[in-house]
């Protein structure tokens, strides 16, 4: 394959997935679960980790748990590609992925555990000042993706990783961009999903079947 130019836009989106998140947080649904297959991957570089929110939320305080148990983020597709200068979207590409809102804190219906929902594609949090939001979720997220919640992946040719974005944050992890490095990606959708963001959290949908696959090609 051929190998993109560094200053290349696309490879704002591909540094930009060395960033923790959630696949497709900012769409509405929200992905599932993703399947990533390593099909000609770097001898140095590019590992994936991978972050557990359950274990994330498990370890904060009582007085934490409480304050964010009702709050409300936005998630939005550009806000990783603008902290990067890639903030060159038309105004088609932004109304077809107007931001989104999620309770930071819900329940994984397979398992019943409590899980945050957080990571770079978040930009505010409902009845916060943006500042105090953007530092509040810059201080909660480096609690959440500690040493200790954190599984690095090595890859290796055909190589193949599925895990759930409901309660799994993830990054790539620096290479050569003048190397080629693909994988591909399989993500599934959740199978419902609430627009009205001033509804309850309590009346927040769960998600727990999966309804449509999407598939993705990386290749730098």
């Amino acid at each position: 394959g051929n190998v993109l130019p560094t200053e290349h836009i696309r490879n704002v989106s591909l540094i930009a997935n060395q960033f923790w998140h959630s696949d497709s947080s900012f769409k509405d649904p929200p992905a599932k679960f993703s399947i990533l297959c390593g099909i000609d991957v770097p001898n140095e570089g590019g590992q994936t980790e991978f972050s557990d929110q359950r274990a994330a939320y498990d370890a904060l305080d009582d007085r934490l748990k409480v304050r964010i148990e009702n709050m409300l983020v936005e998630h939005f597709a550009f806000h990783s590609r603008d902290m990067l200068g890639g903030s060159h979207h038309s105004d088609q590409e932004i109304e077809a992925l107007p931001p989104v809102h999620w309770p930071m804190v819900h329940t994984v219906p397979e398992s019943g555990r409590k899980s945050l929902f957080i990571g770079i594609h978040t930009r505010e949090i409902e009845g916060l000042p943006t500042a105090e939001a953007g530092m509040f979720l810059h201080e909660l997220l480096k609690q959440a993706t500690q040493p200790n919640f954190v599984y690095r992946h090595e890859w290796h040719n055909h190589d193949v990783i599925m895990w759930d974005n409901q309660c799994t944050l993830h990054r790539g992890r620096p290479y050569n961009l003048n190397a080629l490095r693909e994988l591909r990606r399989c993500s599934t959708e959740v199978t419902s999903s609430q627009k009205n963001r001033s509804v309850p959290r309590k009346a927040m949908p769960v998600y727990n079947k999966v309804r449509s696959l999407h598939f993705h090609k990386y290749r730098t």
